[in-house]
């Protein structure tokens, strides 16, 4: 009977921060994205099966949505993206001071886009409870809505941390993945915008 040999591995040379798809809350990040992604997928296909029901859309006796204010917002959300390309380019970096501050402009940007979204609903020129109408216009702004503020509480709560520290190495990562979802957020809002705001006049 042969003695069994352990095997052993060095892995003092091996990195102890990874960004990108070599750790495990980018996973967990895109994974997140994916599931909520598919609901506003199945919300977008309510939209447009209730719109199969009436000759014109919105409903005869119902103004059609304001598109100024929702497409000034639109392009607020756009150049928020700016703010998160460089939180994740200074997390990468390992750099606290720049990413710190660009987390900072990134908080105060949340905070605005929320304002945003109250002008959005109010452009709606619709309450959730006058009609199927109504509720799946309010249903596509409100779940996004809830994506934003759940988002909104986990930029704040990272910049809380890295003002006032300490910030360990493994915290970088976390700010990257929220320039990562910040991308989701933001670009899953377009088809919502274009199709409840620019949708109704052009079919």
């Amino acid at each position: 009977m042969t003695k069994r040999e352990r095997v052993t591995v060095d892995v003092t040379e091996l990195p102890t921060v990874v960004f990108g798809h070599r750790a495990l809350l980018w996973w967990g990040t895109w994974g997140f994205a994916v599931a909520e992604g598919m609901t506003l997928v199945l919300s977008i296909a309510t939209y447009f099966y209730l719109r199969r029901n009436f000759q014109a859309y919105p409903p005869q006796g119902y103004p059609r949505p304001d598109w100024i204010a929702p497409t000034v917002g639109m392009a607020i959300f756009l150049a928020t993206c700016i703010p998160a390309y460089l939180v994740k380019k200074s997390a990468v970096r390992l750099d606290r001071s720049a990413t710190t501050r660009w987390l900072v402009i990134l908080s105060v940007c949340a905070l605005v886009l929320c304002a945003v979204r109250t002008v959005d609903f109010y452009a709606l020129r619709v309450l959730w409870m006058t009609s199927a109408y109504g509720s799946i216009q309010w249903v596509l702004l409100g779940f996004h809505g809830s994506l934003l503020l759940i988002e909104v509480a986990e930029v704040i709560g990272t910049t809380a941390l890295f003002v006032n520290g300490p910030v360990l190495p493994r915290h970088y990562p976390d700010a990257c993945d929220i320039g990562n979802y910040w991308y989701f957020l933001v670009l899953s809002w377009l088809p919502i915008w274009f199709i409840v705001y620019i949708g109704p006049r052009i079919w």
